[in-house]
């Protein structure tokens, strides 16, 4: 094991992006951490200010090269070339998972002196509840945390299956699907990754918002990740969704995007505008055409802690979807366009369990019925939802289809008869 100063070195300077490197590569090393670093987790001072510099840098994509950095933090630019030279650049998962390792032994080291504090001025009731809850905020992110016994694991399971049941007699909202029968047979947890298949042009955004969008209603807070639409067709698709409540009044989807409305359907606008505001603020939409996806992991951690911080934690994401985040030249010469295409999914996948969030993901199928480019993330979800909609003799995708639950680890699979309705761009169950 590294010492904590060796490790915070090697951490910090290998997040700087080296002379003659490329930005992107700087920053898919700093979105590849293996562990979910902050700045409080490195204790010198001068290396934690150069580890937020280079973070926050980061989440607005920018890489930080020494010159940046010194200009930021005040420290002597060829004292940070020398420390860039004087580290292994490929040994960052080693300096993470030390640093991980050096700070949680601190917190430990700290929790452990206010427990005695707390015992010493608390009621024992009050003392045991803060002393729980302090340690049970430290993070433990070093390899050997996780190998635990049968009895430890044993302990840790009653507690969370504890806390769950104390979260649902709280009355606390849980995700739900836009179809009833759904809900009724697929449990989703926090850390769950859903994929959503379809052909093209089958669907798949609609659900998408109309799922977006409930949830939001329902008190939950989400973020929606989209890669091609604009904010005149997701504007279009939210007020078309809101219409539906007005039994056939107002004007349809296509309306909204291309016609002259009248002052009647104007007023039905108005007011759908007006409903959506009363729970709006719960949720963040990101426009991410042309961006790749450890851009939108970027993206997705810091809106979690901002959240975290302000007492209001995100629930959810949508990402709409796989296929169409950017992959550079580099990636697809490293994995292929394939294994690539898997690497994006790998990332989804540890970003929501790590920030405890669950992901609903979009994937484009190819023509044998088969997600597109790669067929990874139908291992790696917990849950695999599919689309299907007939084409027509007309050359028309018919109304009505299924939704298949292809897989589900804790549930049975099955489907359920749907229509699109075109004017709402709404699922309903038949």
């Amino acid at each position: 094991m590294l010492s904590q100063s060796e490790s915070e070195k090697g951490l910090a300077y290998s997040l700087l992006r080296r002379p003659g490197e490329d930005a992107e590569d700087a920053l898919q090393r700093v979105a590849s951490l293996p562990i979910a670093i902050e700045p409080e987790d490195i204790s010198d001072p001068v290396l934690r200010s150069l580890a937020a510099v280079v973070l926050d840098n980061a989440a607005g994509e920018t890489a930080t090269g020494t010159r940046l950095a010194a200009q930021a933090t005040g420290i002597d630019e060829f004292t940070l070339l020398q420390g860039v030279e004087s580290v292994d650049h490929n040994a960052l998962r080693i300096y993470a998972e030390a640093v991980a390792y050096h700070s949680a032994r601190r917190q430990i080291t700290s929790a452990a002196e206010d427990a005695v504090e707390s015992a010493r001025l608390q009621s024992p009731g009050d003392a045991l509840d803060q002393i729980g809850a302090r340690f049970a905020g430290i993070s433990l992110g070093e390899e050997d945390e996780r190998v635990a016994s049968v009895s430890q694991r044993l302990v840790e399971g009653h507690q969370a299956r504890a806390a769950w049941q104390e979260e649902v007699a709280s009355g606390k909202p849980r995700i739900s699907f836009p179809l009833s029968r759904l809900d009724e047979t697929l449990p989703v947890l926090p850390g769950d990754l859903i994929l959503l298949s379809a052909a093209t042009k089958v669907g798949k955004s609609s659900f998408a918002g109309q799922f977006f969008d409930l949830n939001l209603k329902r008190g939950m807070r989400g973020v929606l990740f989209h890669f091609e639409d604009t904010i005149r067709i997701t504007y279009a698709r939210r007020i078309a969704r809101q219409m539906a409540r007005f039994d056939g009044c107002g004007p349809t989807y296509k309306q909204l995007l291309y016609s002259m409305l009248s002052p009647e359907d104007l007023e039905y606008v108005r007011l759908a505008e007006e409903s959506i505001t009363e729970w709006a603020d719960r949720g963040t939409e990101v426009y991410c055409a042309g961006w790749t996806m450890e851009q939108v992991i970027r993206t997705w951690r810091r809106l979690c802690l901002k959240a975290r911080a302000e007492g209001k934690p995100i629930d959810f994401v949508v990402i709409d979807y796989l296929n169409k985040a950017e992959l550079l030249p580099q990636k697809i010469k490293a994995y292929g366009l394939f294994a690539a295409r898997g690497q994006d999914a790998e990332l989804i996948k540890r970003t929501a369990e790590a920030t405890g969030v669950t992901a609903l993901l979009l994937q484009q199928e190819g023509d044998e019925g088969k997600p597109y480019e790669t067929r990874q993330t139908q291992q790696k979800a917990q849950i695999h939802l599919r689309l299907l909609r007939e084409r027509l003799p007309s050359g028309r995708l018919s109304p009505t289809g299924e939704l298949r639950v292809e897989s589900a680890n804790n549930s049975e699979t099955g489907a359920v008869s749907v229509e699109l309705l075109p004017g709402n761009m709404l699922w309903r169950e038949l």
